[in-house]
């Protein structure tokens, strides 16, 4: 990715700057990469002890910068145009304080059987058309590649900033009360870094006791999740044992599906109800 962005760099000859930050690695090929970056001129590398979570790094990062507008890359993203960062210049004369390019998933890419329920969900609910996610601006953000100005990120960030896993909704929630605008455009980046199932899947449940506890604390408009609202639906109608006992009864054919070549977004939805609605037990 550096590479991509160093070449598109020289090119439009803006001003600007690419900050790494290392939150924690014990890879040793990612330290030895992250040396070699480090003698580049435009690079310059931010090292944490171990990892602080999503916002806390990007608000390290947005503290770090010299400039007004700040583009956020997770790490295990490529840009998929040549223009890439011509277009979000060109977004920075405009007056949306959070532009987001999107995100997309290789098609010409099968991916092996422990990723095919990342890769899945990734096309069917992350990989959007930008009128899609332009006429539902803030219930289809995708912070892996997005455009920020830099007072407004920190504004919004510094009171919400947390360690946990599945801080988007937090982020999510923090814009959309701010009420600054947002603006969807197609400048999207191909996510390369796709989770084995057995690392997938206890990273969602560890965002759902985060959605949960924001929910709790009054952070989040808790009837605009659609998790949330169907846990709602099954206490509404005395449903949620029974929900969790049919669950349980086809557990091992549910968890069979998501393992599978071929899984189920279906059965990912009540892999995450079924789990969702335990926390409240």
């Amino acid at each position: 990715m550096v590479n991509s962005l160093d070449v598109q760099a020289k090119a439009i000859k803006e001003p600007l700057e690419i900050i790494i930050l290392d939150d924690g690695s014990t890879n040793s090929n990612i330290t030895l990469e992250l040396e070699i970056l480090e003698k580049r001129p435009l690079v310059t590398i931010i090292r944490h002890a171990k990892n602080k979570g999503r916002l806390k790094s990007r608000l390290a990062l947005a503290n770090a910068a010299k400039f007004d507008w700040l583009l956020f890359l997770d790490a295990d993203v490529l840009p998929c145009a040549s223009n890439f960062l011509k277009q979000y210049f060109l977004e920075t004369e405009l007056s949306h304080p959070f532009v987001f390019g999107g995100v997309s998933y290789k098609d010409d890419v099968s991916p092996a059987k422990e990723f095919r329920l990342h890769w899945l969900y990734g096309k069917t609910r992350e990989q959007r058309d930008v009128a899609v996610r332009q006429n539902n601006p803030y219930s289809t953000i995708v912070s892996a590649n997005m455009c920020v100005q830099k007072s407004s990120f920190i504004q919004i960030t510094s009171t919400n900033a947390t360690s946990n896993y599945g801080t988007d909704i937090i982020f999510l929630e923090a814009i959309k009360q701010s009420g600054k605008n947002v603006k969807h455009i197609h400048n999207p980046v191909y996510h390369l870094g796709l989770e084995p199932i057995h690392r997938y899947l206890p990273k969602q449940i560890e965002a759902l006791t985060t959605l949960k506890q924001q929910v709790e604390a009054g952070n989040l408009a808790a009837k605009e999740r659609p998790l949330h609202k169907a846990y709602l639906s099954l206490n509404q109608f005395y449903m949620t044992a029974i929900f969790q006992n049919l669950y349980s009864l086809f557990s091992k054919y549910i968890m069979a599906n998501l393992n599978s070549a071929s899984p189920s977004i279906r059965c990912f939805d009540l892999f995450k109800l079924y789990h969702y609605s335990k926390l409240y037990n």
